[in-house]
């Protein structure tokens, strides 16, 4: 059945109007909750399509297939905390660079810590997504963010330089909400969590700076 609607179509085809968004929006929580329930081997769009309380046939109007559901997913929702650190990525209203860092580490706490169970299960139950497609958008953004950032307070000057810091950051950063995201039994909370990054990252920019 999947294999026969996959040939007639490519493409995810993103909704325009609000209920067609509502519909789609519907799909992939309803994705996400039949991920958590039953893992990614045992996931079908029939089932998605179930809890999502629409047709077979709508989930195929807007997706090719259930690889496609999923990862949708993680673009559009992980894109989010992206997109609210974007919104004030020139922080102008922070006095220090530690203020600014602090408030974009919180953010990122906290919406961790809000979809832990999501973001465990997408990080252990769907092939690929650390590794491989999560981890190469994570990056394209993060570059995109954070040399931003790092020009407004005149961290660095070339964007070789902002793409050096990032990685480094990025990396260390990234395997820490991992680390969040897939340990049952965290000896941190989560301000604990948040003054630790902040301390690792200020501590490799003052190192960068020398």
């Amino acid at each position: 059945m999947e294999t026969a609607h996959k040939s007639t179509r490519n493409a995810c085809r993103k909704p325009q109007q609000e209920r067609a968004k509502a519909t789609y929006d519907a799909i992939l929580d309803g994705a996400i909750r039949v991920l958590v329930a039953e893992g990614y081997s045992n996931a079908s769009t029939v089932k998605i399509a179930r809890e999502a309380g629409v047709s077979v046939g709508t989930v195929y109007a807007y997706f090719a297939d259930k690889d496609e559901v999923f990862s949708t997913y993680v673009d559009t929702r992980i894109g989010a905390i992206f997109e609210a650190i974007a919104a004030n990525v020139s922080m102008s209203s922070y006095a220090t660079v530690r203020e600014a860092i602090t408030d974009i580490v919180g953010m990122a706490v906290s919406f961790t810590m809000a979809n832990k169970e999501v973001l465990s299960t997408m990080v252990g139950k769907i092939p690929g997504v650390y590794d491989g497609m999560m981890l190469r958008n994570l990056m394209k953004n993060l570059y995109v963010i954070s040399e931003q950032f790092f020009r407004a307070h005149d961290l660095v000057q070339t964007e070789d330089q902002a793409r050096r810091l990032t990685y480094v950051l990025s990396s260390a950063i990234t395997g820490f909400f991992i680390r969040i995201v897939t340990d049952p039994e965290q000896p941190l909370d989560d301000e604990e969590i948040a003054d630790e990054l902040v301390a690792l990252m200020m501590g490799y920019i003052v190192r960068y700076r020398k």
